[in-house]
């Protein structure tokens, strides 16, 4: 295994068949846009496909363009099912000359291994004790952790590889999808979305907290209907039977599980404001150019996922507490939505990342 440096894409540039693996969360999906979209501008005529977190396949098809296949990766907890090993032999016959790992977990280094690929390019993970990337690769990139956001650093590492990037932290609009979401033409633009969930109970505000929420922006911002989405876990499900009756009035829409992801983003990019916490649909919201509210518990990485700029504010609570995010007053969130909306009038379209 060598250390990549900056005459590594000068050594891969005759590649013509080319796998990135991007795996993680949909947020860590939506932070690889970046990379990818670099990764193409290198390599205009060569064939690119990528492997990707079975959720977040949705999200690449309907975001970029120029890629001959999307393939969904369904990862176990532990071990390979039979359908992963069909899928590496499947990768192992297409004889890749370059994969390019930007995922630095043993997994995802095992699966650049099954390639077979000529060169294959992992990052070096942040918990460097780990043992089985440092045997897959033929290449190593050595970049910083934790002190930029995740789509700088990807896009960064290829910089300091020799590549062209191109950084842009955006999605692009589908106004057809927008149509297919149920939510009237007429509320686009004026509608404040609300992500009710995450992935876990301890990154969410509770039920009772979050009605509070939603009761002050329905009195102080009457003129911007609320639209409030979740996904059909169970769990989520329940949520919203909780919440519902604490509402003072029912929402303009509950979209309770009927999104997928490419309707989720639409709904998101057409939005007014975006409120969530530190979730997969608050970097879809910032990649759309949506403005957002969210709400952080303090971590040692978290630089790489906080919203920045005038567009954006992020609570952050100093500690993980079992029943939620607790200490967050909801008055403090719903002014500061009202001033996040002041600057944009009730029926104009949010300013949009290009």
């Amino acid at each position: 295994m060598k250390i990549a440096d900056a005459g590594f894409f000068e050594s891969v540039r005759g590649s013509r068949r080319i796998l990135l693996i991007v795996f993680g969360g949909l947020g860590d999906v939506v932070h690889n846009v970046p990379a990818l979209r670099s990764v193409r501008l290198n390599f205009p005529q060569a064939r690119i496909d990528v492997l990707v977190q079975a959720g977040g396949a949705a999200i690449l098809r309907e975001c970029l363009d120029g890629f001959d296949h999307i393939i969904p990766h369904y990862a176990r907890q532990a071990g390979w099912s039979g359908r992963n090993l069909r899928q590496f032999w499947s990768l192992f016959r297409a004889r890749y000359d370059l994969c390019i790992n930007f995922w630095g977990s043993n997994h995802s280094s095992l699966v650049a291994l099954c390639t077979g690929a000529r060169v294959r390019l992992g990052r070096q993970p942040f918990e460097v004790w780990k043992k089985g990337w440092r045997l897959c690769h033929t290449h190593v990139a050595v970049y910083p952790y934790q002190a930029e956001p995740m789509h700088v650093q990807w896009s960064s590492m290829l910089e300091q590889l020799g590549f062209r990037v191109d950084r842009r932290f955006a999605l692009r609009p589908d106004a057809q999808r927008f149509a297919a979401t149920g939510l009237e033409p007429a509320l686009g633009g004026r509608y404040i979305h609300i992500s009710t969930n995450a992935g876990d109970v301890v990154r969410e505000l509770p039920p009772a907290l979050l009605a509070q929420v939603v009761n002050g922006l329905a009195r102080r911002l009457p003129e911007h209907p609320l639209v409030l989405s979740t996904s059909p876990a169970p769990r989520h499900q329940q949520f919203l039977r909780e919440l519902l009756p604490l509402l003072e009035r029912p929402p303009a829409r509950v979209l309770a599980g009927t999104l997928d992801t490419g309707g989720l983003l639409a709904v998101i990019q057409n939005a007014a404001l975006h409120l969530s916490a530190d979730s997969g649909p608050l970097h879809m919201a910032v990649a759309a150019g949506t403005p957002s509210v969210s709400w952080f518990i303090e971590n040692r990485g978290m630089l790489e996922y906080l919203p920045s700029g005038p567009r954006h504010f992020a609570f952050v609570v100093p500690e993980k507490r079992a029943e939620g995010i607790v200490d967050i007053a909801p008055a403090a969130i719903v002014e500061k939505c009202v001033e996040l909306l002041s600057a944009t009038p009730a029926g104009s379209a949010p300013e949009r990342a290009s």
